[in-house]
């Protein structure tokens, strides 16, 4: 089977199997910079592995992504996936050093997805649902993050080191989140305000390196904070 940057384009390709077996066959496009296909609607691990020209992905219809799909495409800068479900797996956009743009607004972040954008260095700004555990270093070294919308009516635990290192992060809202565990924000450097009007629970190094936090709120139901939590 021939495969070429147009056939892709063209919307060409009608299933993942005939995908993957261009794939297998050393076949895959690894010049494509652009992807706009509207029939995927899932794609199966390492789909466009090592693709480091690719720069723009909209998969509008894609409900599932594997495992390392994107993996070493260090130039890719937008990804559109605005039927993405759920976001599940250990590092499922991470080290994606160039993306600065993400859609996934109907996807809801689950506690498995441990590291999914670690080092997304150039990402400013995501929205996602959470109805249980922002995961351990989810959103680690994130330098240029400085807007995350996280949507739930649910209390809610943000995981050991889910923000460290996010240096760009100005302001969260805390609104149902109930626990911060270790280092959660750590060196979170212009984070000014924190209003922990619900949380009950602060862990160890918490806030550590946060030069610029000024004002902080508790509320009634805190019950125990962790050493070093505010440490700078």
């Amino acid at each position: 089977m021939s495969v070429t940057l147009i056939d892709i384009h063209a919307n060409s390709f009608v299933t993942i199997s005939e995908y993957e077996e261009a794939y297998d066959a050393g076949l895959m496009p690894y010049t494509i910079t652009e992807l706009d296909n509207s029939i995927l609607t899932s794609l199966p691990d390492g789909l466009f592995k090592n693709c480091n020209r690719l720069e723009f992905v909209n998969l509008p219809n894609v409900e599932q992504v594997g495992s390392s799909v994107f993996y070493g495409c260090y130039n890719l800068k937008k990804i559109y996936l605005n039927k993405l479900s759920i976001i599940d797996k250990p590092r499922q956009f991470a080290n994606l050093s160039s993306l600065s743009d993400i859609i996934v607004d109907n996807a809801e972040i689950l506690s498995t997805a441990t590291e999914a954008f670690l080092n997304c260095s150039s990402l400013k700004n995501i929205q996602l649902k959470c109805n249980s555990l922002v995961p351990q270093s989810a959103f680690k070294n994130c330098y240029s993050l400085k807007d995350i919308q996280i949507l739930t009516d649910l209390s809610y635990i943000i995981g050991s080191s889910a923000f460290e290192g996010c240096s760009s992060l100005e302001e969260f809202n805390f609104v149902n989140c109930n626990e911060i565990l270790d280092n959660a924000f750590a060196s979170c450097k212009k984070l000014k305000e924190v209003n922990l009007m619900s949380v009950s629970l602060i862990g160890y190094r918490t806030f550590q390196d946060c030069y610029d936090l000024e004002n902080i709120n508790f509320g009634t139901s805190l019950k125990e904070i962790g050493a070093a939590a505010f440490r700078s």
